[in-house]
């Protein structure tokens, strides 16, 4: 005769399963976001790699990360550029295109936003010698 309580861990494990291989999944993600950055990432390319919907990779997304998507893409992109920034001489126009911006404008605007100097001023006092 089979323990009530052999079930109950047994399901408990698969919940605990289901939990690593969400994150398995989420981690695939921001690696594909890493590499990717520079192109145009949508949500529903990061949900094929996932095997997600968009509803649950939305919300285990920030339950893991405690950011959106967007917002991580983001961040990535900006600490793309003030690595750029700080140790290439690499026109600015350039460097917005390089991390995922056609318009320099909003990189900028973006840019400051996040760091709270625009792209030039960032580079002169960020340079690396």
């Amino acid at each position: 005769m089979s323990n009530p309580n052999d079930t109950y861990l047994n399901e408990k494990n698969m919940h605990k399963s289901l939990y690593v291989l969400d994150k398995a999944s989420l981690e695939r993600a921001t690696n594909y976001i890493q590499d990717y950055y520079s192109e145009n990432i949508s949500i529903d390319s990061l949900c094929r790699i996932t095997y997600m919907g968009r509803t649950k990779f939305k919300v285990l997304f920030k339950q893991y990360f405690h950011c959106t998507v967007t917002e991580y893409i983001r961040e990535v992109r900006v600490n793309k550029a003030k690595d750029l920034l700080k140790n290439t001489s690499i026109p600015i126009i350039e460097v917005a295109s390089m991390v995922g911006y056609n318009n320099p404008g909003r990189f900028s605007h973006i840019f400051m936003e996040d760091t709270g100097s625009y792209p030039s001023e960032y580079r002169v006092s960020n340079r690396s010698e």
